[in-house]
């Protein structure tokens, strides 16, 4: 119920553009992980991300996401270890 109250105006927005929206809280479960690679190979689930940065221009991403403007996640790319 209180998601449903906090989740207004994405709801609406969701229903304006024709498409689904659920709000799914995640526990550190391996089932629930495997669902949500079921749901994304699937193509029923994709996430929305706002950028990628590179390791190295991890200073932009964090200055970029606290200005509070992203729409989805920002992501940062760690290079392999070798």
């Amino acid at each position: 119920m209180i998601f449903a109250l906090f989740s207004t105006e994405q709801r609406q927005i969701a229903k304006y553009y024709g498409v689904g929206y659920q709000f799914y809280l995640m526990h550190e479960d391996g089932t629930q992980l495997q669902q949500l690679t079921e749901w994304i190979e699937a193509g029923k689930l994709q996430p929305l991300i706002d950028r990628t940065y590179p390791f190295a221009k991890i200073k932009e991403d964090l200055t970029y996401s606290k200005a509070g403007h992203t729409v989805g996640k920002v992501n940062i790319v760690i290079p392999p270890i070798h």
